[in-house]
This record gives structure tokens, sequence and C-alpha cells, in this order.
């Protein structure tokens, strides 16, 4: 019964009875599927929830008259004995081996063990060929329909196979025409942002959907109703941008379509498309005539009504009764949101659930709850899988959840908030699965990697560096696919001209590039280190998810091998009760043990969630033990003001393309609107849990907020938040910390990378020549005026990576950096470190990368305004991944002077008692003190008394930190550097005492 109504819930009545017999081993010609339909009758509706089928079959009655009379066909040769023992005959044997060579019989628990098959067969194309029409449309509907990965992910990998044959030579004018549609409607389903009416559409894939459709046009295809389709979307996408009221927006993209409803095909993909579209432009008011509106009901009506639907074209079907849904009052939206649907579609029917609850005159919390958990559910499974899998999702899929969930789970938290009040572990748990899941996985498995053996080792490492790679690659087909080109910014945007789907790889590489040009460059840089002997792809972007897939099935054959190699050593050594691999990554799936192990929080610890609620609050989650058990409390704080100010921290300056970069020029204003917005809430909610003890807190808020810095902000009464903790670390999972640590590799080898960036640097510098005075490490980086390698610092970090406990790089990040590709640490000559040169990077035993440069570039101000994604910002993440325990990073960019401060103050620190965020905490207070020292003292003309005087607080505080005198390179020497010179000594003392630069500093990770 179960299977049938399962059946009948997810397809055509017709097709689900016809699959059902299947299932069973039968065939049903058109006779029996008549006479099951009368037997059924009108208890097949799947908006009965199976009541009525119930009712037929599970009357005893139906079953009781069964009997079996007679004997049994097949009956023994010869009486059975236990003693009865002789070998098979060659025709016993030859049955049981031909029973044992059948292929199980397995029925497909979900759709989406369904769709896998279907997508890997239709994706199947020799390394080099260039893929048909038919087959590139094909495989971009199943990639758009899958419910494996991330949607964004999936969209622009089914693009990549439709530009391709768009950019082969012979395509004809029909193929073109519909190719491009195709290309079009996906270009507006990344604009669109997994929402129905985002409030600001992707502006880049909105160009690109206009350049095709404008293309349709000229090669006269304008007719196509699907194209008009399109068009009708795109038509009312485009008034976010002007002052056009929405609803004759809605009404001017509908008119488009009403005269080609009539002459749609019966059976097609494409009718499906636009009926779905039709009525998702019924505005829900009277804007349009009565007439509009049963018509398109009525086309979409008859369409949802077939009696059967090719298998592909479920997904689509799914689709138009999601629509149709808020238009059939007797539809169950629990029955609707149990589809296997891709995101939007599920918000978009959950959303409406939810409405149709709150609208009832006894409205209850409990079916809510119910809808959002199956929601958020199955879009956390589709990208992590379960806790009870082997964590083949992590390895497989790339990107993290989208808009979607976060716009639910913002639903689901606000609301749980306030209907349970005091319910804090359970919300923090719940945030957890917003974040980068990956990231852990990645950490520990580079900690991992380290035994028990030679095959072990090899395989983890190499494993490992797939995963990375791949999911580097995607993201920089991303970055680039969605650049705009800088020239159309204040005009309406277009595409970057070094466009992955327009160019091959080799053209991209040899086109001349400005800073601009970098995203470019990365994609080009991942792309050619994993290439294969042949035909090179008409684009990049196919190039791209060419090695995408090599690195996919690669990674699947290492973790297939891994777990083997696990499975075989735990039976060996008597462990096999033990948890495993899968066990050992787990990042933490299961929400009710995130839940317990958050109830039973160690004494001295807090925890802090930060998120976003859909009318734009801030909720702030606090989770503490101080002594006397764990205990919490909920602010709710107006987010417009905070995510201003950090949008406005998190650009770039003037300052920052000049030899004063690090200035604090307009962001000392933007940093005290965000101490203003934060402050009396962090200040009254440190009071009451740290009454008797200071805590040390993780702080975790994945997606819009996750740049946000906390350490610098100044409290009530005038100190740092640094001075009134114990510690603080922002952590990128809530599980990050509880997988463990580096193992000690048994000796302290620190590195140190130095790139000094003319006279931005100079007081780092000074810094570093203090420290290595005291300690030198074991093994220094700089590179010669001309380096024998353009990779001379990655190849000295390679040489002893795996030895390495803690390493630190000084420099400055680029301004140019304006997305998660082009994140970068600026070297010589030009050079810089990216993420896709760090991919092969791995340090089993590294406690601490201390970053003093801020990388992340525009990238946190983009997710700041979609939530779109989870990332640690810059190249934090990449040595995160790499094995580092922990990683320090920069906001944005401050005054050298105050981050060869810090720098100098964590050194001595971190000599005396070891690496920790309680390190980085101390050294913020103490240059916060020296400030304060140098504000007292009298007499401070110029800007070289100021750095003389600095100097002497220097001499002073290493001296109580190491108990010893250390001689210091002196700051003074450097008062004729832009940063300093021309300013008098009030106003040095006034930029060094900016907030905004103690504020950027931030430790990442355990």
């Amino acid at each position: 019964m179960e299977l049938l109504i399962e059946q009948l819930r997810h397809k055509p009545q017709a097709q689900a009875i016809k699959d059902f017999a299947g299932l069973l081993g039968l065939d049903l010609g058109p006779e029996g599927l008549a006479s099951t339909f009368d037997l059924l009758g009108t208890t097949a509706s799947v908006d009965s929830g199976g009541e009525g089928i119930r009712r037929v079959f599970g009357c005893p009655v139906s079953w009781a008259a069964i009997r079996f009379v007679g004997l049994p066909e097949w009956k023994s040769a010869e009486p059975w004995s236990e003693h009865s023992e002789r070998p098979l005959t060659d025709s016993e044997q030859a049955v049981i081996t031909s029973c044992l060579s059948l292929e199980p019989i397995v029925r497909p628990d979900s759709y989406r063990e369904q769709q896998e098959p279907m997508l890997a067969q239709a994706a199947m194309l020799n390394l080099g060929d260039i893929p048909s029409g038919e087959q590139a449309l094909r495989v971009s509907r199943l990639l758009r329909d899958s419910l494996q990965g991330a949607f964004r992910n999936n969209v622009l990998q089914a693009l990549a196979w439709l530009h391709e044959v768009l950019a082969a030579p012979g395509v004809g004018t029909a193929d073109r025409i519909r190719l491009s549609v195709e290309a079009a409607h996906l270009w507006l389903e990344v604009a669109i942002q997994e929402l129905r009416l985002p409030p600001i559409p992707h502006p880049v894939a909105l160009a690109r959907a206009e350049l095709l459709l404008a293309d349709v046009q000229r090669l006269g295809g304008e007719t196509n109703a699907d194209g008009l389709a399109a068009s009708a979307r795109l038509r009312l996408l485009r008034t976010v941008y002007t002052a056009e009221r929405v609803d004759e927006a809605f009404r001017d993209a509908l008119a488009l379509l009403m005269p080609k409803l009539d002459g749609l095909h019966p059976v097609s993909f494409e009718a499906l498309r636009v009926v779905t579209i039709a009525v998702e432009l019924l505005p829900r008011d009277e804007g349009i005539p009565a007439s509009w509106r049963d018509e398109v009901l009525r086309h979409a009506q008859a369409i949802a009504s077939w009696a059967e639907c090719p298998r592909e074209m479920v997904p689509a079907w799914h689709r138009l009764r999601v629509a149709l849904h808020p238009w059939e009052p007797g539809t169950k939206a629990s029955e609707v949101a149990r589809l296997p649907l891709t995101p939007r579609e599920r918000t978009g029917v959950t959303l409406h659930a939810l409405r149709n609850e709150a609208s009832r005159s006894n409205p209850s919390s409990v079916p809510s709850a119910v809808l959002l958990t199956q929601a958020l559910g199955g879009m956390e499974a589709s990208l992590w899988g379960t806790s009870g899998d082997k964590r083949h999702a992590l390895v497989v899929t790339v990107g993290t959840l989208g808009v979607a969930y976060r716009m639910l789970l913002k639903f689901y938290l606000s609301s749980h908030e306030v209907n349970r009040p005091g319910s804090e572990v359970h919300l923090l748990a719940c945030l957890h699965s917003a974040s980068d899941l990956r990231l852990a996985f990645l950490g520990r498995m580079a900690w991992l990697s380290t035994g028990p053996s030679e095959q072990w080792t090899r395989t983890m490492r190499r494993l490992h560096e797939y995963i990375r790679r791949r999911q580097t690659l995607s993201a920089a087909l991303s970055n680039a696919v969605l650049l705009a080109d800088p020239a159309s910014i204040q005009k309406r945007i277009q595409p970057h001209p070094l466009d992955p789907h327009s160019l091959t790889r080799q053209a991209m590489k040899t086109s001349p590039r400005g800073s601009s040009g970098l995203t470019a460059w990365c994609l080009e840089l991942l792309i050619s280190q994993r290439q294969e002997q042949v035909r090179p792809a008409c684009t990049a972007a196919f190039e791209a998810i060419r090695t995408l897939s090599l690195l996919e099935d690669g990674a699947n054959r290492m973790w297939d091998e891994i777990l083997e190699i696990d499975a075989t050593r735990r039976l060996l050594s008597g462990a096999q009760a033990s948890r495993g691999l899968p066990a050992a990554l787990d990042p933490g799936l299961d929400l009710e043990s995130n839940e317990r192990r958050l109830g039973s929080l160690k004494e001295g610890f807090g925890l802090l969630g930060l998120t976003l609620t859909p009318d734009e609050t801030l909720l702030i989650i606090a989770w503490w033990n101080d002594g006397g058990g764990p205990r919490g409390r909920t602010l709710r704080l107006p987010a417009e003001a905070v995510r201003a100010a950090l949008g406005d921290l998190l650009g770039t300056s003037s300052e920052d393309t000049t030899s004063r970069r690090g200035v604090s020029g307009d962001r000392r204003d933007a940093w005290r609107r965000l101490e203003a917005a934060l402050a009396p809430a962090l200040a009254s909610l440190l009071d009451e849990a740290q009454s008797g003890l200071r805590l040390r807190w993780r702080v975790f808020a994945p997606g819009a907020l996750r740049a946000l810095p906390l350490l610098g902000i100044r409290l009530g009464r005038g100190e740092l938040l640094a001075e009134q903790v114990e510690g603080l670390f922002h952590v990128p999972s809530e599980g990050f910390g509880r997988l463990g640590a580096p193992q000690p590799s048994g000796e302290d080898f620190t590195a140190c990378l130095l790139a000094p960036a003319g006279t931005t640097t100079c007081f780092g510098e000074a810094a570093l020549t203090t420290l290595h005075g005291g300690k030198p490490p074991e093994q220094f980086i700089q590179a010669p005026r001309n380096p024998a390698s353009s990779a001379f610092e990655l190849d000295a970090l390679q040489a002893h990576a795996s030895r390495i406990s803690a390493l630190r790089i000084y420099g400055v990040g680029r301004p140019e950096s304006i997305n998660d590709a082009t994140a970068m640490f600026r070297l010589s000559d030009g050079r810089s470190l990216v993420e896709g040169n760090l991919v092969d990077l791995l340090m089993p035993h590294c406690r601490v990368v201390e970053l003093w440069a801020s990388t992340a570039g525009g990238a946190d101000r983009e997710r700041l305004l979609f939530d779109h994604e989870d990332r640690i910002p810059g190249l934090a993440p990449s040595f995160l991944a790499a094995g580092a325990a922990a990683v320090i990073d920069l906001a944005w960019p401050v005054h050298d002077v105050i981050k060869a401060l810090v720098c100098e103050q964590y050194g001595w620190r971190s000599q005396r008692s070891g690496h920790g965020s309680e390190m980085l905490a101390e050294a913020l207070e103490a240059v916060a003190g020296m400030l304060r020292a140098l504000r007292s003292r009298a007499g401070l003309v110029t800007a070289h008394d100021v750095l003389v005087a600095l100097d002497d607080l220097r001499r002073t505080q290493v001296q109580e930190a190491l108990k010893c005198p250390v001689a210091i390179t002196p700051f003074a020497a450097h008062s004729n550097v832009p940063e300093v010179a021309g300013s008098s000594g009030a106003e040095l003392l006034d930029e060094l005492g900016q907030g905004v630069h103690l504020g950027a500093f931030r430790w990442w990770g355990a």
C-alpha cells in the first residue's frame, strides 16, 4: 500500500500505476490498466493522502479469501538428510553461478536515486568530443532538476553544456534558437537567486539572459512560446531596476504569453515550462482581467492532468503542481511539500503553507514547524548527506546551501525563538547546518592523513587534494561567469569580455588583461593544472566542468579505496566495533547529537550565534557556562545599521590602492556606526554571562555576517571586548573544534614568509626582525629580487609543510581582489598567492597560520548583500582546509604600525605561553594599553616623537612578557614613510587610535 501511495504522490496516476505494477514484476496492458482504474476509482487521488486506498486494501475481507490449494510444483529429487553431503555436480554449480551473476532487483528509495543514474548515462561523452544539441538539452535539464548538490552550481554546470554546443561550429538555426532559449531560462534561474521575485536579481545573469534572447529574436525565433516565456520573466525581473509598478509589470509580462497558450504541444517539456511560468505570473490581487486568469488556469490544469508523463519530465510536472497549488484550495500543502523539489519550489510551497496556517482563526505553530523542518532537512541532506551515510555527499558535492535554504532557516529560527523562548541550544544546533561543513571535514582529513600506513597516507593526501581542487575550481567558474565588465558598471551591467562561455581556455590565457582579468586567470590556472591530452573544448567553461567530472570520478574511487583500507585495518586490529573513518570525519550532521553536546557545554566557555531574520532583525543567540551550569539568552537588534556599516568597512577605500594603504579614511566613521549598533547589546550580554568568570567565546555567524569581527569593539566603558573576555574565536562550524586538533609533529617548527610591499610593510618588517632576534624561525622565506621560480615561496613552504607547527605570513592583500577566486596575498615582482596555488598544500601538524594581511577583497560584500552562501573570507579557509587548526587574519587593511604592534605582541605571548585565541586577545589588549599610554604623554609634537615613544613602550612590553631584555628594531627609523610623513604628533596619535584598526583582527578555528 505504502509503495502504491508513494508512486501516486509523485507521478500522474496512469504512470504511477504502471510503475507500481512494474516494481511487482507485472506488465499492465491497456485492459489491465483500465481495470485497475475501475478498482481504485477516485481513491487514487494524490490529494487524499492515500486514505481511500488504505480503506480499500486495509479491509481484512480483501485478503481473508485468499488460500493455497494443492501441492508445490517443484519437489526434491530425493529425501533430505542432515548427513547427505556430496560435491555439487557441474550442472548444479552452473545453476548457482548463474544465480549469483544476476543483479539484485533494488527498488529506488527516492527520486534522487532514480535521477542520478539517468544523469550519469545522459552525460556520457568521450573525452574531447563535443556534445550534440539533444544531449546538451537533456543533461542541462537533468542538472537543473538534480536534488544532489548546491542548486546554483548545478545550474552553472548545465549552462556550460549548452554554451559548449552554441560555441561549436556548424550549429543550425533551429538548434541555436532552441539552445539559446534553454540557456536564457537557466540564466534567469541564476538571476532570481532561488526566489520567485528576488529583491535584487543578479545583474550579470540577467544580462546574459537578455543577450541570448536578443540573439533568438535576431534569428527569427521571437514567436517561440518557450522563448516568450523567458522574455516574460526577464520583463518582470527588469522592473527591480526601474520605477515601474510591480503589478503593472506582472500584467505586461503575462500579456506576452497569453496568445501562445492555445498552440502548446500537448506533451512536452516546453509546454510544462510555459504554463508554469504563466501561472507564476498571475498576481494574487485583481491586477489582471478574470478571463486571463481563467484561461491560464484552464491550460495549466489540463496539462497537469496528463495521464502519463515521461520520467525525465516529472520534475517539471512537479513544478507546475507547485505553481498551481495556491489556486487549488482543495490540495494539501503537506502533500505538495513532500514532492522531490529543488530549493526554489520547495521554499515557495512551504511559505505558502505557512501563510495558510497563519491565516487560520486558531493558528498553531506545530504544523508550521513540521513543514519547515521537513523542507530544511531535505535541503541539508541534498548537500551534506545524513549522519548515517558514509560521508559520500561531502566528497562529491560542491558549494554550500543557498538563498532558499537560508530564507527558510531565518523563518524557522525567528518563529521558534518567539514561540519557544529559552531554546538557545536548539537554535544554535540548527544554525550549524547553514555553515560550510565541508571545511571541518577537510581539516580533519588533513589531520588524519599522517598514518597508519604508506598506502593510507598516499591515498588520503590525493583524495584531500582532489576534493579541494574541485571545490576551488567550481567556485572559480562561478566567479568568472558572473563577473561584470567594469566598463559597464555605471551603465547597464554586461558580462566581462573574458567570458568562459565564449572563449577557449587558451584564449583566456593569452588575452590581455588588467586587474579585472585576474578572475579569468585564476580559472585558467586551475583548469591547466589538470590537463588531459585530448582536444581542447570550445569553451573554457566546458573544459572546467570536464575537469570537475574527472576530479569527482577520482575522488569517488579514492574514497572507496580509503574506506576499504580503514575497514581492513579495523578488522586486522580487532577494532571492528570502533567508529571507523566516516564517523571520525562526521562534521556534526545529527541535530540531536549537536543539541546534547551544546547542552553539556564545559565550564569557562560561551557560544555566540549571529544570524539575520526575514524582517531585518539581528538575532544574537548566547549560550554559556560560567560555573553555574549552562544557560542562555537571545537578543534582537535592528540589522539595517549593522549591515550598512559592515558593508562600508568591507568595501575598497581610495587609500587601499596607494602607498597610504591601511589609513582609516572613510572606514573610521563606518566602524563608529558598527560599534554604536552592537556595543550596548554585547556589553549587556557580557555583564550577565561573565558575572563571576571571564569566558572563552566561540562566535558562529554563517552566511551574511560571516566576516563580522568582534574582538576590537569598544564596549560601554571604552574597553575593547578583547579586554573583557578570556578569548574569542570565530568557528567555521560549531563542530570544527570538536573534531579534534592536529597531532603534534614532535618538533616546534615555525616558518615565516615575508613579502615586503614597499613602505607599507616597513613597520612589520621591523617587528619581525625584533621577534626573530628573540627566537629565530626554523624557516624564513623571502623571495630574492629575481626568483628562479614564479612559485618560489610556495615551493619553499611545500618543502617543510608536513613539519610546520606555526606559519607566520606578513604582507598585504591586493585591492584588485573582487571575489573568492581572486582572494590574494601579494608577493614580490607583481606575483600573488591565490587559493588555486594552495589546493595541494597539506600541513597536518600546524597549530596556527598567522596571516597578517587582509586578503578577502570584495567577495564578503556580495555575501552580505545576497546571503547566498557561507564561506570563511579570503585565504583563511585554504589554510584551515590544509590542516591548520586556526588562522589569524584581518577583515580589512589597517595601518602598518598597528598591524606590526599586534603581530609583535602576539609573537612574544605565543613564545611564552603557546598559540591560542587568548594570546590574540592579550595582544590587542596590550596594544590598546600602549595607545592609551601614548595619549597621556606630553611633548609628542612630531610623528617621529610618537614613534620614539612607541619604541620605549615596545621595550617595556617585551621585558614584561619574556622577563628579560630584548633588542628591538626601532619604528622611529621609518618616520618618513607616506603613512606617517607629513603628520604631526597629534594627527598620528589620532590615526593610530582609530578603533577601526584594532577592530579588524580575527581568530578563525579552534
